[in-house]
C-alpha cells in the first residue's frame, strides 16, 4: 500500500469516526473532486472547502485532489462508473446522477441545491 493510499485510508476512517458526531442531527455529505493548479477549481475551492463548511455545520465534504494525488484520478473514474458522473473538475457529487460540474455551475447552483437538502448520505464507491 503506497504512502498516499495509507493516508487516504486513515482520512476515510477518521471521517467515519466523525460521522456519528454529526449524525445526532441530519447531515449533508458531498464528494468534491478538485485539482491544485486548476484555474476553475481556484474559483470554487474557497467556497466549497472554505466558506460552506463554516456556514453549514451539518455539511461534510470528502475531497479528492487529482493533479498532485494522481491515484485520485482513478477514484474519479470509479465514481463516474458508479454514480454516472462526468470526469472533469471541479466536480461535486451528491448521489446517483446528481452532481454539479464546472466553476460557474457550482458557484451559481450550490446554495440552492443545499437549500433543498435536509440530509444527504455520503456517496461512497460501493453505491451506498
Amino acid at each position: 500500500m503506497s504512502m498516499s493510499s495509507k493516508f487516504l485510508t486513515k482520512l476515510m476512517l477518521g471521517l467515519l469516526f466523525l460521522l456519528p458526531l454529526v449524525s445526532a442531527e441530519s447531515y449533508v455529505c458531498l464528494v468534491y473532486f478538485t485539482g491544485i493548479g486548476c484555474p476553475h477549481c481556484a474559483k470554487t475551492d474557497p467556497v466549497v472547502l472554505g466558506e460552506l463548511p463554516f456556514e453549514r455545520k451539518n455539511l461534510v465534504i470528502i475531497e479528492y485532489e487529482i493533479y498532485r494525488q494522481r491515484e485520485n484520478a482513478k477514484v474519479m473514474l470509479a465514481y463516474s462508473q458508479v454514480y454516472g458522473t462526468p470526469t472533469g473538475i471541479p466536480l461535486l457529487i451528491f448521489g446517483k446522477n446528481h452532481y454539479i460540474i464546472g466553476d460557474y455551475p457550482i458557484l451559481n447552483a450550490l446554495e440552492s441545491e443545499l437549500a433543498n437538502l435536509s440530509e444527504n448520505p455520503c456517496p461512497m464507491l460501493n453505491g451506498n
